[in-house]
């Protein structure tokens, strides 16, 4: 399937298009993206994988705890900081 087709494509698209991030690190950037859509991309998820959700949870977890912990080093700051920040304007 090509990424265009997938049905969160536009949201998603939409969504980074309107919240451009001041931030330099491409991580940096992905981590913020991926928070910032986690619910929408579970809510898509949890009727798709209904068979293996208690694994898909825990991985969703883990990437989520990994994205808000990652630092950032041009700014020195963690990613869940960053994100409270671009959560608040």
């Amino acid at each position: 399937m090509d990424s265009a087709d997938h049905p969160l494509y536009e949201k998603f698209q939409a969504y980074i298009s309107g919240h451009p991030l001041p931030h330099q690190e491409r991580v940096t950037r992905l981590n913020l993206y991926c928070v910032a859509l986690a619910s929408d991309y579970l809510e898509y998820a949890a009727g798709k994988y209904r068979h293996a959700h208690g694994a898909f949870l825990q991985g969703l977890t883990n990437d989520l705890l990994y994205s808000l912990t990652s630092r950032d080093v041009e700014a020195g700051r963690l990613a869940f900081q960053l994100w409270l920040e671009e959560d608040s304007n």
